[in-house]
């Protein structure tokens, strides 16, 4: 992923989402069906939609998922908490896990965006996206044959306490 520098994001409501072009291990041995996966090849390289998100102030909303954010947007960004479980032990401290995070997404992440007149119209594309599709990052309004995987992710997760 190049770096996005955020003077390219507007401050308007957006629903976003972010394409790897690798499935973390974690993902396919918690038995997520990866061939429900929306994939697309962008330059000769399979993607993976992997989690979508909606952002009142799209702005804002990604400088908190972006590589080289700080190892505080573990309280504020599902996609890093999430990432951090999949990719890290929890004897690494948040330090560790927040450099390791940022490799990952900045060797593996691809980031598109879409903005819409209002926060209540990018909420309702959100919900859309998600019951319409197979996000194994994303942690709530999953489908049904996600839960069982969004409950494994979610134990995960809590291996780490929050960062005070």
């Amino acid at each position: 992923m190049k770096d996005i520098c955020l003077d390219v994001i507007d401050t308007k409501p957006a629903v976003y989402r972010w394409w790897f072009d690798v499935i973390p291990e974690k993902v396919i041995q918690g038995g997520v069906d990866i061939s429900l996966i929306r994939t697309k090849t962008v330059k000769g390289v399979k993607l993976y939609a992997l989690y979508v998100g909606k952002a009142a102030n799209a702005k804002n909303r990604l400088r908190n998922h972006l590589p080289h954010s700080s190892r505080q947007t573990f309280r504020t960004s599902t996609l890093r908490r999430t990432l951090r479980a999949l990719l890290c032990k929890p004897s690494q401290s948040d330090e560790e896990c927040s450099n390791i995070v940022n490799q990952f997404m900045t060797n593996h992440a691809y980031l598109e965006w879409s903005y819409y007149a209002s926060d209540e119209e990018a909420k309702h594309y959100e919900s859309a996206y998600i019951s319409n599709g197979y996000y194994p990052l994303n942690n709530s309004e999953n489908i049904d044959s996600l839960k069982i995987w969004t409950r494994q992710m979610t134990i995960l997760r809590k291996q780490w306490s929050v960062i005070k």
